[in-house]
């Protein structure tokens, strides 16, 4: 019997002997009990709090220790049954919750790392940052991935890793846009059917003889790219931490 079916029939059982008035009933057989134990002076006054206070209506009798003290223990046991088992069934009912939750964006961290692993990454940012260039395959692994990420259906449960997802996704997809705009064909097709881009290539004194001013102008265009690269390596770091964090326990 798995843990599921276990933690539906204790469910069951407590919702059936628990009543949205079980307090009330608790103390109703408890105070029955005591008037059971109660000398006749002082039973009175144990009917009269039961009604003004409880709303329940206690039977008048004579002090009866055997009964009384039975009644006392019945609500005593009753309580703590209800109560104790109800919250362990909770509590377990929560633990399994999370357990699904996290294998849940298991499945979709795996799924993010299908479409580009760690190494694909490193290897794409490592091109862009070293040789201001990248090719077709590279850039449609980051346009996979940064849909992969923002898109509403391969949205991670728990809150810190989709923030950081989010934010990894965002970085991502500003350096997608400004490298779309910053890079240009250099060279022939290749062989894989795709071509190699790069950042202002006439600027660029390693591929061309630009004047001092393009090259100044290469300069900057430069360093924009260094912090767009170095933005998307910090939030993919902060996203596998929060991954290692929440998700390997």
């Amino acid at each position: 019997m798995n843990i599921e079916r276990v933690l539906s029939i204790l469910e069951r059982i407590v919702d059936l002997i628990r009543p949205k008035f079980y307090n009330r009933l608790t103390w109703a057989v408890i105070l029955t009990g005591l008037l059971l134990l109660a000398a006749p002076w002082w039973s009175d006054l144990v009917v009269a709090v039961a009604a003004k206070y409880l709303e329940v209506k206690l039977p008048e009798a004579d002090s009866h220790f055997g009964w009384g003290l039975g009644l006392v223990a019945l609500g005593l046991v009753y309580h703590a049954f209800v109560h104790y088992v109800g919250e362990l069934v909770s509590a377990q009912k929560s633990s399994q919750v999370l357990i699904d939750q996290k294998a849940h964006d298991r499945r979709m961290f795996d799924q993010f790392s299908g479409i580009v692993s760690e190494e694909d990454l490193a290897w794409i940012l490592a091109d862009l940052q070293n040789q201001h260039a990248y090719v077709s395959r590279q850039g449609r692994h980051l346009d996979d991935a940064v849909r992969h990420l923002l898109a509403p259906a391969s949205q991670f449960i728990d809150a810190q890793v989709q923030n950081a997802a989010r934010t990894l996704g965002a970085s991502l997809r500003e350096l997608r846009n400004w490298t779309s705009l910053n890079f240009f064909v250099h060279g022939a097709q290749r062989e894989d059917g795709g071509y190699r881009f790069c950042l202002y290539p006439d600027l660029n004194p390693d591929l061309g003889r630009p004047t001092e001013e393009e090259s100044v102008r290469y300069g900057r265009f430069a360093e924009e790219l260094y912090a767009k690269v170095d933005d998307a390596n910090d939030k993919y770091g902060q996203f596998r931490s929060t991954i290692k964090r929440v998700l390997a326990a």
